[in-house]
């Protein structure tokens, strides 16, 4: 890259930064001491949102509580309420080994407990940008990137998945075994996880692969030993039952399909072919050795956001994780036609998912991600 080039590339970036940073210093002005809102004009009921159904399925976890029963709305709920003083409905379908590595952090009351979970979630997000870049624009792409503001305002473990998965995929080839234990961190999301490791197989990372699978089965045998294996179908049955009583809290294909009304089985059957096509076209390039890593980890990534129906709208900042690599292959080989579009929807999707979700009847992020599997797929040669 020139110098007039590297000059506007870090110009952009900046303002960019600059701009989703105040949207977050905002946002984040709008909470008072107690996590609760201080005005009506903000949709939310308390800061981090989902986050406080997940803080209070874990407590009552670890409070002895039958996972059957910590499952249940009503209890979440009620925890809530009694707790942190908002009286609303929550919901939870965390699965045990979240909870198992939040363990450390829940003794501390909701908001420091939220506050930790945002700081370390950064950490992470940064350390991962830091090994694909250069420190001046890992640091600039921490803030440019929306992960952190999606996370903040609905919740959700995104900015989490999003690192590990940067990680297991950018230090696959040179430090195997350590990005087998960041594959397997990936199973807080069981799909990222599930696609992570396909992508060792497909590419024939046996040392990855291999870590992945044993530190992800000691993660699992941790979760099982503190929460039994009720834990982990409890958890599967309090997705289900979310997606059927409130569809339209989820992102995902067959959320909004089940939203707009459509039957549960036919929503679900839209999901999976959406899914099977995306997932394809990923595995297309995942075998194909004349395709560029970073061009794979980023269909990767972008076809992983169609696969579940459990998706929330934080869940996509996976997507970035994609756009990431995305970035990582155009500094190496230039950028094709339209992809510089797609990178500036990206970093100002905070700003035009407002604008254009009401229009489409679909997030934003969707559309991205949809748009960055075509883009990687483009670049395949």
């Amino acid at each position: 890259m020139d110098t007039e080039k590297r000059i506007w590339h870090y110009l952009f970036l900046i303002v960019i930064a600059l701009a989703t940073g105040y949207t977050f210093l905002l946002r984040s002005a709008g909470y008072d001491e107690s996590g609760k809102p201080k005005t009506a004009e903000i949709p939310m009921r308390i800061v981090g949102e989902n986050m406080a159904g997940d803080y209070a399925l874990f407590r009552l976890m670890e409070e002895g509580t039958k996972p059957q029963e910590a499952y249940r709305r009503e209890n979440v709920s009620a925890f809530v309420a009694d707790r942190m003083k908002v009286d609303s409905r929550f919901v939870s379908f965390a699965n045990p080994v979240k909870a198992f590595l939040s363990v450390p952090f829940l003794a501390l009351p909701y908001t420091a407990f939220f506050d930790a979970f945002m700081l370390w979630g950064m950490f992470a997000f940064g350390a991962a940008l830091y090994a694909m870049f250069p420190l001046r624009q890992s640091l600039l792409l921490m803030f440019a990137f929306p992960v952190a503001f999606l996370n903040f305002t609905l919740g959700g473990w995104g900015v989490f998945v999003t690192a590990f998965a940067l990680l297991a995929l950018a230090l696959a080839d040179e430090f195997p075994k350590r990005a087998g234990v960041f594959a397997a961190l990936c199973l807080i999301e069981p799909v990222v996880f599930a696609g992570v490791l396909a992508a060792y197989i497909l590419r024939k990372q046996k040392k990855a692969a291999v870590s992945a699978v044993c530190f992800a089965a000691f993660l699992t045998l941790c979760a099982l030993t503190r929460y039994g294996a009720g834990a982990f179908a409890a958890a599967f049955g309090a997705a289900a039952r979310a997606l059927s009583e409130r569809p339209c809290s989820f992102s995902s294909v067959a959320g909004i399909l089940m939203c707009g009304g459509m039957p549960a089985a036919g929503a679900i059957a839209v999901q999976i072919a959406v899914a099977a096509g995306a997932l394809y076209a990923a595995c297309r390039l995942l075998v194909n050795d004349k395709c560029a890593p970073a061009v794979q980890d980023a269909c990767l990534c972008g076809a992983l956001c169609f696969a579940s129906p459990f998706f929330y709208l934080s869940d996509y900042a996976l997507l970035y994780a994609g756009i990431a690599f995305l970035i990582k292959d155009s500094l190496r080989r230039g950028l094709l036609k339209g992809d510089g579009w797609l990178l500036i929807a990206a970093f100002a999707s905070i700003y035009l998912e407002g604008i254009v979700t009401p229009h489409t009847g679909a997030p934003f992020q969707m559309i991205l991600a949809a748009w960055l599997v075509f883009a990687a797929f483009r670049r395949r040669f």
